[in-house]
């Protein structure tokens, strides 16, 4: 894909349970930062070693997600420096 191009997010179930359990201004902020993944490259992401998936850090909080064929797939969000075995 382009750089000009936008990608399609998706989101996992697990992702978004997780979202539904944090309070609301902290939903919405995080919803907001995660939309922004459509707009790749052109943001930091890390691969994560040893995966073949990405992270995006935003706050207080990492976001694993896959891009595969012009999707961004969210597959989980989880507060940082938490043991990374529970993605």
């Amino acid at each position: 894909m382009s750089s000009g191009e936008e990608y399609r997010l998706v989101w996992s179930r697990r992702s978004l349970e997780t979202l539904e359990r944090l309070p609301l201004p902290l939903r919405r902020r995080l919803h907001r930062a995660v939309g922004t993944l459509q707009d790749l490259p052109r943001i930091n992401v890390r691969k994560i070693v040893g995966r073949e998936e990405f992270r995006f850090r935003t706050g207080d909080f990492d976001v694993l997600f896959d891009i595969h064929e012009g999707t961004v797939q969210v597959l989980s969000i989880r507060r940082s420096g938490e043991d990374p075995r529970y993605y």
